[in-house]
This record gives C-alpha cells, structure tokens and sequence, in this order.
C-alpha cells in the first residue's frame, strides 16, 4: 500500500508559468555567463525568447565583491566571501513601463590558503561561476511566480482606448 500527503515544491515538477515568452535584455559583455544561464534557465523552463514578445525582463549588470570575513593569527587572510547582486525587471514591451522590478544578492566564502594561491583562483573563479547560476536560476523562480496577464490587459485595453479617440480627432 501507497499513501502521500501531495505535498509539492513551489517551482519544481510540471511548469505552472504564466510567462510563455519574453524577450531579454542582458548586458552579454560583462555579465556573459550570468546571460548564458539565464538563457539555459529560461529554455529549460519552457520560456521563449522572442524578439517580439509581450514581456521583456532587462538585467543590469552584474556586481561581484570580495571581502575577507576571518584572519589568521598573522593578520592574512582566513576566509573570503564572494558576494553577486543583480536587479532585474519586466518591462512591457509597447509601453516601456515597468511593472516588476527585483534586486537579488547571493553570498559564498571559501577559505584562503596562501601556500596555494593557483588552487584558490580557480576555486574563487568556480564560485563565482555558481554564483551566476544560482542568480539565473533565482530570477527564472521569481518571475514563473508572477502572473503577467494583468499587465497585458491593461495594455491591451488602453491600446482599445486609445484608438477611438484617434479617430474621432480625425
């Protein structure tokens, strides 16, 4: 015998997205492979991108800090924490109006040994890395929540509005 509550995780299993499609703008040269994930992100979850879409969510570019959060008994560094911070919006793409807008920070240490630097580069540079895919993947969680439809109909309807009063000045 089988039994389960059904208890489910908010944005896993089947896509319950009200986004169908968006055109993005991402600033590629200094934020290259936080856009190539986004971009994965966003086909995996079954989004088109599409120049001609309704929506487009604009990314600003990426800021990456790095700051020593312990020493060691001879002042160096201890441990280092990496910090990413993105803002990102959806803007509808007639009007330019924004209608939502979100800043995201993300945070990671790893410890600093100075007897080997070339092994922490790369270690700081793998983090990094996972810093932009978990900013990616944080964006496409948030914006799946959001149901656009209202936006659009606001649109659609002033687009309406703004079509008999034309013609009436003619």
């Amino acid at each position: 015998m089988l039994s389960a509550c059904g208890f489910h995780l908010r944005s896993y299993g089947e896509n319950a997205s009200k986004i169908e499609s968006l055109s993005l703008n991402c600033p590629s040269t200094s934020s290259w492979v936080l856009c190539h994930h986004l971009k994965q992100t966003l086909v995996l979850n079954n989004i088109q991108i599409s120049e001609d879409a309704p929506l487009m969510l604009t990314i600003s570019p990426m800021i990456q800090r790095s700051r020593v959060l312990s020493l060691q008994a001879n002042a160096s560094a201890a441990e280092l924490g990496l910090s990413s911070e993105v803002t990102y919006s959806l803007v509808t793409s007639r009007e330019d109006k924004i209608n939502h807008k979100h800043t995201i920070h993300i945070n990671n240490s790893y410890r600093h040994e100075s007897s080997a630097l070339l092994a922490k580069d790369r270690e700081r540079d793998e983090l990094q890395t996972q810093l932009s895919q978990q900013l990616a993947e944080e964006i496409v969680r948030q914006i799946t929540v959001l149901n656009p439809d209202n936006w659009l109909e606001v649109e659609k309807s002033e687009s309406r509005d703004t079509v008999p009063t034309q013609l009436l000045d003619q």
